[in-house]
């Protein structure tokens, strides 16, 4: 037989089992007794705890493979109306998120419109100064060459005045505004 069979009150090959009867007195053989007096015979601290633990019934109890008809039966009824309620609580939950998912999209489809608003004034702005910068370094390299223009001016000024005082007097350029 498998082991705790013989607890079980439907049996294997299908037949009904009796229920057991109660142990007699008569029927009870004891191998040894314990002396009490002994002091290696002393109740275990451990089984005085176990003792004193209150016996509580388990919420399903167990049942054989074999026995299923003694599990306990839920009523449907109140526990369609927990699911439905359970349902609907997390329905209206879903909904909620939906509702907060839609304005955070919302939120943040406007954030990208204002970014693309900034990213291009500031492109335009990085245009414009870069224009800006180009002008000033054509301002730059033109005076760079009106500075050199001069120079050379000046120069050429002091060569054709000293080339002038090399010529005889009667050929010598008299035009004052060209010579200053």
């Amino acid at each position: 037989k498998i082991m705790g069979q013989e607890q079980s009150n439907i049996s294997t090959d299908g037949s009904s089992v009796k229920k057991k009867e109660k142990a007699k007195l008569e029927d009870i053989i004891v191998v040894s007794k314990v002396d009490l007096t002994d002091g290696h015979n002393r109740i275990d601290d451990d089984l005085n705890n176990l003792k004193k633990i209150k016996f509580t019934k388990p919420v399903l109890n167990l049942v054989n493979t074999l026995d299923y008809s003694k599990l306990p039966h839920i009523v449907s009824g109140p526990l369609t109306e927990v699911v439905l309620r359970y349902q609907l609580h997390l329905t209206e939950c879903a909904e909620a998120v939906a509702f907060d998912q839609n304005s955070i999209s919302v939120l943040i489809k406007e954030v990208e419109v204002k970014i693309l608003e900034l990213y291009k004034s500031t492109l335009n702005q990085q245009r414009y100064m870069e224009k800006a910068i180009e002008q000033i370094e054509n301002v730059n390299e033109i005076t760079k060459v009106l500075a050199k223009v001069e120079i050379n001016l000046t120069n050429s000024k002091k060569q054709f005045k000293m080339l002038n005082n090399l010529l005889p007097v009667e050929e010598q350029i008299i035009d004052s505004e060209f010579l200053n």
